[in-house]
């Protein structure tokens, strides 16, 4: 497996959820997923912050104890009562990434953060860490945005957007052939098929 993977799609969460399901059945790869949301008032699903807070505990969680290094950080920051900063939180992801043999990082939607420079320039930092270089792969979804393509040229890119089209099209066949649409006139079954198509746009 190459040591990381970004792969530029419009997000659909029912894909993302079967690719997280999938890596976390591998048991010998950890698996850390994020998924962005722009309808989140608190911003919590749109932040960096957010971002590495849940990275940093699904990371820890895989592990039986606590690792020396993530015990000193907890207690260097009150016993959890001191919030952490950005950069404690990205030591604390180095420190637990330094312990697994290997791990999936997974971020869905990037597009919506309200962060995405920073998220997309942490993602490159992990990846051009020599440490975690060969340990970490990276699966990001987002919709195909100027800046966004911008900064996944520094990853080894697969873009899958070109070939999601097949499958939707299945998928609103199956939709129709179940339905009373499969009744309709010809037209106007082709018009709404036509219509789903077009709207997913890639979705």
């Amino acid at each position: 497996m190459v040591s990381e993977i970004a792969m530029l799609n419009s997000p659909l969460s029912p894909i993302s959820s079967s690719i997280i399901q999938s890596v976390k059945s591998i048991t010998h790869i950890a698996c850390a997923y994020f998924i962005f949301d722009s309808r989140d008032s608190r911003n919590i699903l749109q932040s960096f912050d957010g971002l590495l807070r849940s990275i940093a505990y699904q990371l820890a969680c895989h592990f039986d104890g606590i690792p020396e290094a993530l015990l000193f950080s907890y207690k260097d920051h009150g016993y959890g009562t001191t919030t952490p900063s950005h950069d404690a939180l990205r030591k604390i992801i180095a420190l637990a990434l330094g312990c697994i043999t290997e791990a999936a990082i997974i971020i869905n939607a990037a597009d919506e953060s309200i962060d995405r420079d920073q998220v997309l320039e942490w993602l490159k930092s992990l990846t051009a860490d020599q440490q975690t270089h060969r340990k970490v792969h990276i699966l990001i979804t987002s919709r195909d945005e100027i800046d966004i393509r911008r900064h996944l040229k520094a990853f080894n890119t697969i873009h899958v957007h070109e070939h999601t089209r097949g499958d939707i099209e299945s998928h609103i066949n199956s939709f129709i052939a179940k339905t009373r649409l499969s009744s309709f006139r010809k037209e106007i079954v082709d018009q709404v098929r036509n219509t789903l198509l077009e709207g997913a746009g890639g979705m």
